[in-house]
């Protein structure tokens, strides 16, 4: 609220500190006198940002209570740095959010796995920011096999031509990757997880059939603009 010098608890955990809310434990390296310097701070802020490309480190956005500000925001900023157009990309990607959130609220028990509520299918752009929570990389190669796979269905079976089924939204195969349970498979987060254990962080997708057939390469543009320039939206 414009304190300089603000702590305040995290909901993830740490504490949020100055005037930006640079995290004490998503920033270590941002030391208390630099979170508490307007000037540091923000340098830092925009560093953790992705230069506001990207807001998942910062609990506020997380928790959805900056929404109530963005038009005061929007004025304070001006027509030059936060105009109506640029006001898409946030809002677009705290939509992605929720709706993450709302797939593992309603995850568990087939029937309604990975779904915000019946029939529901998840974009590309909520599946690039399941991908980024859960830290990996290559995200635009993630969506488009992905989303080759499942076309956002987190219920998703395909028989592969490789042998096994492609399971859940990110396509985990039943073959390659035995270990993962179809419980786990048909989960948006834990589905998402396996998947970057099986493409080594998206350095090799190799056991995802989409990938190994070329299905995905059609969806390689969309999934790049749902990521972004940097690996998110944008």
């Amino acid at each position: 609220m414009g304190d300089t010098k603000g702590r305040t608890p995290s909901s993830q955990g740490g504490m949020d500190r100055g005037l930006w809310g640079i995290n004490s434990m998503r920033s270590p390296q941002v030391s208390r006198s630099c979170a508490f310097d307007a000037g540091c701070s923000a340098t830092a802020a925009i560093t953790q940002s992705m230069n506001g490309a990207d807001w998942s480190k910062f609990t506020a956005f997380i928790n959805g209570m900056h929404m109530p500000h963005m038009r005061q925001a929007r004025r304070a900023c001006g027509p030059s740095g936060f105009d109506e157009e640029e006001e898409e990309g946030p809002e677009v990607f705290f939509h992605a959010l929720t709706t993450a959130r709302r797939l593992k609220r309603h995850g568990g028990g087939r029937g309604n796995r990975g779904r915000g509520q019946a029939g529901e299918a998840v974009s590309m752009e909520a599946m690039a920011m399941i991908w980024k929570m859960q830290g990996g990389q290559d995200c635009k190669t993630a969506v488009a096999v992905g989303w080759a796979t499942s076309m956002g269905d987190p219920e998703s079976e395909t028989p592969s031509r490789n042998g096994g089924m492609d399971r859940g939204l990110w396509g985990i195969n039943s073959i390659n990757a035995p270990g993962v349970s179809t419980n786990c498979a048909f989960d948006a987060e834990c589905g998402a997880k396996a998947a970057m254990v099986q493409s080594m962080n998206g350095a090799d997708w190799s056991k995802f059939s989409a990938f190994v057939n070329g299905m995905h390469m059609p969806h390689m543009p969309l999934a790049r603009a749902a990521c972004g320039p940097n690996g998110l939206r944008g």
